[in-house]
């Protein structure tokens, strides 16, 4: 079963590539110049990306590509889990939603490079989980800009 869902990741990775790809060699420099960027940005301090938002990271149309992504899949979440380090979020595995949220998170860490992004899909119509963590203050940070409530014990 762990094979499988390898493989589904591996595959839907490819998926992935081969749509930024169809879509223009532009988004995938841009990408690759903006990791430059956050590389070369980092702190002396433990090699630790600063804890911060690079609001003009996104241009016009991308932040505004960004948005829409963003609210489509907040309106798919089927379930939040608190992680000790950040939020996991449950949406269908559908391929369009799949698609959809690796394209936000090729966005997202490049205004919020602190964040570490992961993506596990399961076959046999199991859900799809997207996994914001990092350092600390990332939960609160998630709780604030995203509106996510607090677990109560």
């Amino acid at each position: 079963m762990r094979e499988r869902k390898l493989l589904f990741v591996i595959v839907a990775v490819g998926l992935v590539a081969a749509v930024f790809q169809v879509n223009g060699a532009a988004v995938a420099q841009q990408v690759s110049g903006e990791q430059k960027k956050a590389q070369s940005s980092k702190t002396d301090m433990g090699n630790e990306t600063p804890f911060m938002c690079r609001l003009g990271a996104l241009d016009r149309a991308q932040r505004e590509r960004y948005e829409a992504l963003g609210k489509q899949l907040r309106a798919s979440i089927e379930e939040v889990k608190e992680l000790p380090n950040g939020y996991a979020f449950r949406l269908p595995a559908a391929s369009s939603t799949i698609l959809s949220v690796a394209e936000w998170v090729t966005f997202e860490r490049l205004c919020c490079p602190f964040f570490t992004f992961a993506l596990e899909i399961e076959g046999d119509g199991s859900p799809l989980w997207l996994r914001m963590t990092g350092r600390e203050g990332v939960k609160e940070f998630m709780r604030s800009e995203l509106g996510i409530q607090k677990a109560s014990n």
